[in-house]
């Protein structure tokens, strides 16, 4: 099974008062990033990156990330099953 390294992103957990979003580092570190550091439409669950010192949603990464929380879902409910 492959699982991607994600200590090198940041994970919007949510976002707050329309300004503010709530994000996880590695080692469980939360971050407060102002919304206009961040290029695009940030939304909860998107993976950030550091990039010439503004973040930017890493969209590949997020949608892998996603397949991965996809899959191991649907591994635990297959599993129940059986």
């Amino acid at each position: 099974e492959y699982f991607m390294d994600i200590s090198k992103f940041l994970i919007i957990d949510r976002i707050e008062a329309n300004s503010i979003a709530v994000c996880e580092a590695a080692g469980d570190v939360i971050k407060n990033i102002p919304l206009e550091q961040i290029e695009g439409n940030p939304r909860e669950g998107d993976l950030l990156l550091l990039s010439a010192g503004k973040y930017i949603i890493d969209e590949e990464a997020t949608k892998m990330r996603k397949m991965e929380i996809s899959n191991l879902v649907k591994g635990l409910w297959s599993e129940d099953e059986e």
